[in-house]
């Protein structure tokens, strides 16, 4: 059967009008989709989160570690302050050794006064790699240790302690 002129171009009407009204639909889907999100995001409703948190692994995958302790103890002086708590610098020191190791520098500054010097309270240097001791005039604040001892570090990290005493 030969179609005529007039019943292709109702059958061509008929397809555009289909795609259009596909396309309407499409582009309807989206809009929702996109005034949905909004909607959740000014509700502050955390539902992606949820979904991410649901396939997601429990545990995250690790990282390896960007530095390594024997890369940072060579590299790292640590200064210690002492002001008023001279009696726990032996202890103060000795906690020190697991955390950041012995292979560090160590600079103490502490006031120069007989109850405060560190081979009179049995502070253990022993282990440590490379230490110095500053004696600082009685009154001096900590902040002159630290300036004090500016001079004596010889690495390119230093970490800054004060310890005071716990009635501080």
């Amino acid at each position: 059967m030969v179609a005529t002129r007039s019943a292709r171009r109702a059958t061509a009407r008929q397809k555009s009008q289909k795609s259009q009204f596909s396309r309407a639909k499409v582009v309807l889907a989206v809009l929702a989709a996109v005034a949905f999100q909004l909607l959740l995001t000014s509700l502050d409703l955390p539902l992606l989160k949820v979904g991410r948190n649901l396939f997601s692994s429990s545990t995250p995958d690790p990282l390896p570690p960007k530095y390594s302790c024997d890369d940072l103890s060579s590299k790292l002086t640590v200064v210690v302050t002492v002001k008023d708590a001279c009696s726990q610098m032996p202890g103060f020191v000795k906690a020190l050794e697991p955390v950041v190791g012995t292979d560090t520098s160590l600079i103490l500054t502490y006031p120069n006064l007989t109850a405060c010097d560190p081979g009179d309270l049995g502070v253990d240097l022993a282990p440590w790699r490379d230490v110095k001791t500053v004696p600082l005039p009685p009154s001096a604040s900590p902040m002159r240790g630290w300036s004090d001892s500016v001079g004596l570090i010889k690495t390119e990290f230093a970490l800054l302690l004060r310890r005071v005493s716990a009635s501080y």
